[in-house]
């Protein structure tokens, strides 16, 4: 691969400086969603389970 050492590194760091410029209510919904999914499917698969 062409500049195997170089474009993995510059990927990082571009991926880091654009994490960097997010808005800090970003990073909540990041961190709100996945805690929220599993109460959502949970509670869903609870109600319309046929293994009852």
């Amino acid at each position: 691969m062409p500049g195997c050492p170089v474009v993995p590194l510059l990927s990082v760091a571009f991926c880091g400086y654009l994490l960097a410029g997010l808005p800090l209510p970003t990073y909540l919904m990041f961190a709100g969603w996945p805690a929220l999914a599993p109460a959502v499917y949970l509670g869903y698969s609870r109600h319309r389970s046929r293994l009852r």
